[in-house]
């Protein structure tokens, strides 16, 4: 190979395996943003899993204090009507 060839050879060599090493780079680089968007996903979607769950348990305590509250009212007025003879 003649000297002139040979240094025709190299830029386009070199370009060629920059480009190769910036592909590699860029394609680690959004698998490690997938994994990350992944886990950022998982972390919320178990975030709203709790707070649903955490709903729920303050609607069961209310749903069984309004039970209790009403269960008292009523046996509140029976005692009224009873004691003013309106049954």
């Amino acid at each position: 190979m003649s000297e002139a060839l040979l240094q025709a050879y190299i830029p386009s060599l070199a370009t060629l395996i920059l480009v190769g090493v910036g592909i590699l780079f860029n394609n680690s680089r959004i698998s490690d943003l997938n994994t990350n968007l992944n886990k950022r996903i998982d972390d919320l979607r178990a975030d709203t899993n709790r707070q649903f769950t955490d709903l729920k348990e303050q609607y069961a305590r209310l749903e069984t204090l309004f039970v209790g509250k009403l269960s008292e009212v009523e046996s509140r007025l029976r005692r009224i009507e009873s004691h003013l003879n309106l049954q």
